[in-house]
């Protein structure tokens, strides 16, 4: 049977670096561990990116989980070990860390996929949720799209415009 056309051959490694976030968002599951958070040491990452020269058929190391993977001291640097060893990198993240550095430093890699979670687009739904976290979600999302108008090759765009078009933020053709 061919790996790349079996649907039984695991094609991508889940990663959580860390279980800390930078939210206290009152639905989290977090809120239920007894269990203080932690976060993954660089030896550990390498160790797990050794052992998947073990697995050729693992392209993808998707960075996500429980967590925001952005509060992490690591996170580039661990997307840079991933890349080195080429593989395809995706990052799940809640939006509210993606200042104008981290968005160049993810463009410049380049990241292959970028998931922004979005749990509301008006700032009263953002509100219950996220307090507080509606303008630097809003901006953040804002400068990502206008950054991925240049030369930006990440899978991000049309789900992004969608967003900003629905919040208001971008005129759609």
């Amino acid at each position: 049977m061919n790996p790349s056309t079996d649907i039984h051959t695991p094609r991508k490694v889940y990663v959580e670096l860390t279980t800390k976030c930078n939210l206290d968002c009152e639905m989290c599951i977090r809120h239920s561990w007894q269990q203080p958070g932690g976060s993954m040491s660089r030896s550990t990452f390498q160790a797990i990116l050794q052992q998947l020269t073990e697995l050729p058929h693992i392209d993808t190391v998707h960075f996500g989980g429980y967590g925001e993977p952005l509060v992490h001291p690591d996170v580039h640097a661990f997307l840079d070990l991933a890349k080195r060893q080429e593989l395809r990198t995706e990052l799940v993240t809640n939006g509210t860390l993606l200042d104008p550095q981290t968005i160049e430093r993810l463009v410049d890699l380049p990241l292959d996929k970028l998931i922004v979670s979005v749990d509301g687009i008006s700032e009263p739904s953002r509100r219950h949720l996220h307090p507080g976290s509606f303008a630097a979600f809003s901006t953040a999302l804002l400068q990502l799209y206008e950054r991925n108008q240049s030369d930006c090759t990440c899978d991000v765009a049309p789900r992004c415009s969608e967003c900003l078009w629905a919040m208001g933020l971008v005129q759609c053709p």
